[in-house]
């Protein structure tokens, strides 16, 4: 019995090393949602658009923080193609110069574009939930401008002390805020505003980085920026996206966006299978431990034994 249950000490701390070692690890998965995904899911005129993008692992939401009534719509400016949010008509894919607009009960009327129609502006939210947790890995948003600029950079007053609008309208330097949604609780904030034709910044927890630009902020630009890793490998379960209050207080044009594309990334662990290798450090003092165990049982009187 000595022999015995020595093996059985060993064998146990051993076997969970070894298990642990060869365990075959789960496949990190890389989930991705764009603006023509939610298209050609024929959500366009919904307020919701369920199981879309890779692996159907996305749910959008169009939203207004007023509690009015709010649809996903897309908005295509110069080939740069956005998710947006309308009040009604959002089926269309809006254009530049091809829109529509609503009379003050939100008729829909014929006319020319309204440069934010299709876009989500103010008092509207664009939210994003995910099937499980997971890393943001890239956001790309669109439509994003900024006033006529003097040659300091800085937005252009007028002889009537007002801001010049710039090539879409804007008199700001548009910008979105990010509130994501923290696995277990809490929630992430982040800053993605426009710094110039070509340039944006991303800030969040007071660090700031640059933007990639995709498209300039300009006349012939789609206005569109893509930013990395936006709160490094936090696990998150979804995101909220609204125009930031901060620069959208002249009107419904300043600030509005388009969401052009997601990607989020699920590793093994997240996924609840540990896809981690013991140290060889480890394995070995795990060794020891079952050693020492066999060690002790042989010293044992005889008439201790079981």
């Amino acid at each position: 019995m000595k022999v015995k249950q020595s093996s059985i000490v060993f064998g146990l701390l051993a076997g969970g090393v070894l298990s642990s070692s060869i365990a075959p690890a789960a496949q990190a998965g890389t989930f991705t949602m764009t603006a023509r995904d939610v298209v050609e899911a024929e959500c366009l005129g919904s307020t919701v658009c369920d199981n879309v993008g890779t692996d159907d692992f996305f749910k959008v939401t169009a939203g207004s923080t007023e509690d009015a009534y709010k649809e996903l719509s897309g908005k295509s400016v110069h080939g740069v193609l956005g998710l947006g949010v309308s009040s009604n008509g959002g089926e269309t894919v809006f254009e530049t110069g091809k829109g529509v607009k609503t009379d003050k009960n939100h008729a829909v009327k014929s006319g020319d574009n309204v440069d934010s129609w299709g876009e989500v502006d103010k008092d509207e939210f664009l939210k994003i939930n995910f099937d499980g947790p997971g890393i943001l890995k890239q956001l790309d948003l669109s439509a994003l401008y900024h006033a006529t600029l003097d040659e300091n950079g800085e937005p252009e007053v007028g002889e009537d002390g007002k801001i010049v609008r710039g090539d879409f309208g804007d008199r700001v330097f548009e910008a979105v805020k990010v509130t994501a949604n923290v696995f277990g609780g809490g929630v992430l904030e982040g800053l993605l505003k426009i710094t110039g034709d070509t340039t944006a910044t991303w800030t969040t927890g007071g660090d700031t980085v640059q933007a990639i630009n995709l498209s300039p902020s300009a006349s012939g630009g789609g206005g569109s920026f893509s930013v990395a890793n936006l709160f490094g490998n936090s696990l998150l379960t979804g995101l909220n996206l609204t125009p930031d209050s901060e620069f959208g207080r002249y009107t419904i044009q300043d600030s509005d966006f388009t969401l052009s594309k997601i990607v989020v990334e699920q590793t093994g662990d997240v996924k609840g299978v540990s896809t981690s290798v013991p140290e060889p450090g480890t394995v070995s003092a795990l060794f020891g431990l079952a050693a020492a165990a066999g060690l002790k049982l042989r010293r044992r009187p005889e008439g201790d034994a079981a």
